[in-house]
This record gives C-alpha cells, structure tokens and sequence, in this order.
C-alpha cells in the first residue's frame, strides 16, 4: 500500500502523468503477494522521501541530510572505477543515485528493477524521470515478475549483463525479493 503525504506543485499525478507518458505500459501486478511492504512517500520542497514500513518500524531508503552526496558516496563505494555502458540497479530508492550516475557518467543506461511496485509509484508520481526515459538511458521493471525484461534490454541496446548494484536499504531488508531482482536481469538475456 503506498502512501502520500505533503504534496507541493507540481502536484504528483501531474508528474506521474508526464512520467507514464513518456515511459509507456508497466506491469504493475504484485503476483498476490501478501508480504510486501507498506510504503510511505513524502512529497515536499526537499524533495521525494521514502520509507519502508519494516517489522521494527518505518526504515528510510535514504537520509535526509543530504541524500545526493549519499548515493555519490554509495555509488564511489560499490563502483569506484569509471562507472560502464550500462547498470542494472536493484531499487532506485527516490532517484538520487541517477543524479550521481549523471554526474559521473551521462551516457551510462540504466535497468532498474524495483522490487516492491509500490516504490516505484511513488518514484514516478514524485520525481520527474522524462530526460532519462526519453534519452533512452532508463527502462524501470516492476517486481516480483519483471515483465518486459527483454524489451527493456532491447530498448537499451545492450548485448551483455551490466554489472548490478542494489539499493544498501533493500539488500538489507529484502533479501528473498533482491534475490528474485538479481534472478531477472540475467533472464533478460
């Protein structure tokens, strides 16, 4: 279930809109699972904030200081060298990792697979990705089946794995559905 709170202009189906448009259909199906989590997205002058709603309480996907540095910090961490052609990301989180993509590397593409749909909801209703899907550097796929895999690797035109990378909040707190995510990246080849 996701919820909104806080919206400042532009409004989030207004973005959502403009975002679906340029993106094209989504599989939004959650296969009848009934362990997904709840997800909380905060719309506000800072930005898009998320949470998970974790067996211990709410669990932010990043922080609220300065997420950007936070996902350049990250993204240095777990890929120190020249970042490639291509990455598949395994939860986008609210985006600050494609802004740190952008800043090291503007040609890199990206497959990101969400694992939960309802995070990926609340990335499009509240972050504007038109540049990166019209560009064709982004082709985003909605757990748990990841429809479209193929096309999505076709639309990006890559002809090997890209090396994966997953959001430290996911891996951490979803392990069975970032395993089903890795699982679906070789499968789009």
């Amino acid at each position: 279930m996701l919820t909104t709170v806080a919206a400042t202009s532009p409004s989030p189906s207004s973005i959502l809109c403009a975002n679906l448009a340029s993106l094209g259909p989504i599989d939004w199906s959650d296969d009848g699972r009934v362990h997904l989590p709840e997800v909380r997205a905060e719309i506000s002058e800072g930005g898009l904030e998320l949470a998970l709603q974790g067996p211990r309480g709410p669990v932010s996907l990043h922080g609220r200081r300065d997420p950007r540095q936070e996902a350049e910090r990250w993204l240095d961490r777990v890929h120190p060298e020249p970042l490639p052609e291509a990455l598949a990301i395994i939860g986008l989180g609210a985006g600050h990792v494609l802004d740190a993509i952008e800043a090291r590397s503007p040609q890199t593409k990206v497959l990101a697979l969400e694992p939960v749909p309802d995070l990926l909801r609340a990335l499009l209703a509240g972050r504007d990705l038109r540049p990166w899907i019209d560009s064709g550097r982004l082709r985003l796929l909605a757990g748990p089946d990841y429809a479209g895999a193929v096309a999505a690797r076709e639309a990006l035109a890559l002809t090997r794995i890209p090396p994966v990378l997953v959001h430290p909040v996911l891996a951490r707190e979803l392990h069975a559905d970032v395993a089903a995510a890795r699982m679906a990246v070789p499968g789009a080849f």
